[in-house]
This record gives structure tokens, C-alpha cells and sequence, in this order.
């Protein structure tokens, strides 16, 4: 009885654990399109992975750390 309320609240917090980290991905995104797009005039299209590599060609990527340290 007891493993089985320990594996529901375990899988409850994987659960929340990994909306934490997609969450924290998508504001990490936000912010580099941000910090990039100040360097452009153009507005960012919808599909932000796309812009966010379509300005790190145009501009060289970050550094990978930097990278890392958001995700």
C-alpha cells in the first residue's frame, strides 16, 4: 500500500519536474530571440526555434556554455 502512494507521488513530481524544465526551456528561448532580435529590425516570426537559428547564423552562435546554463 505504501509503495503504491510513494510511486504516485513520485510520478506526480516527474510530472511537474519536467513541466518545470520545458517551462524554463521556452523562457530561455524568449530571451535569447529577445536579446538577439535587438540587433534586428525586422519583428520575430511565430515559430521561435526557427528565428532564434535563423539570427544565431546570421550573428554566430553563443558560447555552448551559455547555452547550457538556461537549460
Amino acid at each position: 500500500m505504501k509503495a503504491e502512494v510513494d510511486r504516485k507521488i513520485c510520478k506526480k513530481r516527474d510530472v511537474k519536474n519536467k513541466k518545470i524544465q520545458k517551462r524554463r526551456k521556452n523562457n530561455a528561448l524568449v530571451i535569447q530571440i529577445v536579446i538577439l532580435s535587438l540587433h534586428d529590425e525586422s519583428p520575430p516570426p511565430r515559430d521561435l526555434e526557427e528565428y532564434l537559428t535563423q539570427l544565431e547564423q546570421e550573428h554566430g552562435s553563443e558560447n555552448e556554455e551559455d547555452k547550457e546554463k538556461f537549460f
